[in-house]
Formats: structure tokens, C-alpha cells, sequence
């Protein structure tokens, strides 16, 4: 008799145990659709995008990134679930066809479900600059060579490395704020405060920029793919890049040129950026003895800087100015 009433407790505490269970995860679960179904869902391309669109949409908005942590952006390929994920944004923010033409299929495929916004289409097109790469040639004139992609000028390919201009980022972080005070104008008020924030922060850093450039030694600035183009015309200096914009494998003869070029400036140091393989700038430093030092193109963040709470597009360029300071001096 004992035995059986205790098979049957055991049976009843299970049972329940069981219900709360279920009971607990349907909350939860409902928890989550209710926070999704509040929030405005925002899909981007690069990581500056999806900085400016947490900072001013705030708690309204959920931003996810179309690019997998250290991914090189110039190779990357979404697959057909990717695509199918895309469409469930109510906003898909990208920079321009002119500056992203790997996004204009993204866009072509999803835009009947989801409004499609370029952030960068306010940006002057005489400041969006074409670039010849000659891998250190001697001779090579920056204000020459890199110049712009319209009305009969240089027709090469479009540097889409805008956002390191802090000036550039300042617009498109203004038409992401216009977009989103159009989708949800009940939060307008807060989403002008937070741009209003952000642009004074890029204001200082343009600030900063401007003074690490002034006080160079050295003009020209190694890095390991052509990258810092805007920053280089905006701030008046040369960039020399070990590979091209789309980060193409540099030939043997291009890497000797960079080689003899280091070593005419009297260079000391090289960049070397997050989601570029340092194989080549690794063979330069052996004939050259120029230290390495860390910049962020900003593309894409690494997997461990994916886990970091706190971490922002001004954050990144803080260091960046760092870089740049130090491989200028």
C-alpha cells in the first residue's frame, strides 16, 4: 500500500513538475515575440550601419549585420536562407549601388517586402572616389591618381570604404535617423536627441583626425589593402596599399615595389587590418623591418569583438586615430 502511494506521489510531482515547465517556456517564448513584434527590425551591411542605427533607434530597434564576424565583405556570398532571413526586416539599410554593387542583389531580391534604404545616397558623387592601384609605384601622386568617378573623370572602381570618413558617417548616420523618425514618428523626439549625440562625437573625432594629420613626420601611410582612401583625401595624406580595394593577391613584383618604396620614406610602420590575411605584410616587414600596428576598417567586427557589449563605431576609430598617429610619425 505504502509503495503504491508513493508511486502515485512521484507521478503527481512530475506531472506538475512537467506543466511548469511548458508554462515557464511558452512565457518566455512569448516574451520574445512581444519584443520582436515592438521593435522596428533593421538588417545592415557593415558595421558602422548597424553602430548608428543601435545608437539612435535605442531600445526601439533590433540591428543585425548581413556579414559573419571577420568576414572579408569584398568575397562574402549570402546564401538562399540568408536571403529568405533579409526579408523579415522591416528596414534594410546598406550604403549605395554606386559604393555597393555585391548589395544591389541583396536589395533587388528583398525589396518587395522590405523598405530599402541607402544611407550614403546623400553623399556628394563628387566625393565618392575611384581608385587605380599601383601598389607603391614610384612616382604615385595621390591627389592624381585617386580621384573621382564621374563626368569624364577616372572611370575605375568605386572605393566603398566611405564610413571611415567621419564627415561621411555623419551623413548617413543622419539619413538612417530620417528613416527611422519616418517609420516611427511617435519616438522622433529621441531618435533626434541620440543622432544629435552621435554627431558631436563624430565631430571630435574628426577634430582629432585633423590634428594627428597636421603634426605627420611621415605622409604616406602602408597599409595592408587600400582602406583609408577617404580618410587619406579628406586628411591630406598618401595611402599605399599592399593589395588592391578588393583585396586581390598582390604579384610579386607589386610586393618588391612596396618594398623599395618603405624603404625610400623611411617608414617604420605598417597597418595591418582585422579581416586582412598578414601573409604579405608579413614577407614585407622580413625585407623591411617595419613594425605592424592594428587598424579597423571597420567592415566587419572580429568574433570576440562581436561578444563586447559596449562596442561602437566611435570606440573603433578611437584606436584607429591611434594607428594612424603612430604610422605617421
Amino acid at each position: 500500500m505504502r509503495r503504491s502511494i508513493m508511486y502515485l506521489l512521484m507521478i503527481a510531482v512530475l506531472v506538475l513538475g512537467a506543466c511548469q515547465s511548458n508554462s515557464s517556456s511558452d512565457s518566455q517564448d512569448g516574451n520574445k515575440e512581444e519584443e520582436s513584434k515592438d521593435q522596428i527590425k533593421i538588417t545592415t551591411t557593415v558595421f558602422p550601419i548597424a553602430s548608428f542605427a543601435k545608437q539612435i533607434g535605442g531600445d526601439h530597434v533590433s540591428v543585425n549585420s548581413i556579414y559573419p564576424p571577420g568576414t572579408d565583405i569584398h568575397t562574402f556570398e549570402p546564401s538562399q536562407k540568408d536571403m529568405i532571413e533579409y526579408s523579415k526586416s522591416d528596414l534594410f539599410f546598406y550604403t549605395s549601388d554606386d559604393l555597393d554593387t555585391m548589395t544591389t542583389n541583396i536589395t533587388k531580391s528583398i525589396k518587395k517586402d522590405v523598405e530599402v534604404v541607402a544611407v550614403a545616397k546623400d553623399i556628394s558623387k563628387e566625393n565618392i572616389l575611384a581608385h587605380n592601384h599601383d601598389h607603391g609605384h614610384e612616382g604615385h601622386d595621390h591627389a592624381t591618381e585617386e580621384k573621382y568617378n564621374h563626368e569624364g573623370h577616372n572611370h575605375g572602381e568605386n572605393d566603398p570604404h566611405v564610413w571611415l570618413d567621419p564627415i561621411h558617417s555623419i551623413t548617413m548616420a543622419k539619413a538612417i535617423k530620417d528613416e527611422l523618425v519616418k517609420h516611427d514618428e511617435s519616438n522622433k523626439e529621441e531618435y533626434e536627441e541620440n543622432f544629435k549625440e552621435l554627431k558631436e562625437e563624430l565631430t571630435k573625432i574628426d577634430e582629432k583626425l585633423h590634428t594627428v594629420t597636421e603634426s605627420a613626420k611621415h605622409q604616406e601611410v602602408y597599409i595592408s589593402h587600400e582602406s583609408i582612401g577617404y580618410l587619406a583625401d579628406h586628411y591630406g595624406f598618401e595611402q599605399v596599399g599592399v593589395s588592391g580595394l578588393n583585396n586581390e593577391e598582390p604579384t610579386q613584383k607589386d610586393i618588391i615595389n612596396v618594398v623599395k618604396k618603405i624603404k625610400k620614406d623611411g617608414a617604420k610602420h605598417i597597418l595591418v587590418e582585422q579581416n586582412v590575411s598578414s601573409k604579405t605584410v608579413d614577407m614585407i616587414k622580413e625585407q623591411t623591418k617595419v613594425e605592424p600596428v592594428e587598424f579597423h576598417n571597420l567592415s566587419t567586427l572580429t568574433k570576440e569583438e562581436e561578444t563586447e557589449d559596449n562596442i561602437t563605431y566611435q570606440s573603433i576609430m578611437q584606436k584607429n586615430i591611434d594607428a594612424l598617429k603612430k604610422a605617421m610619425q
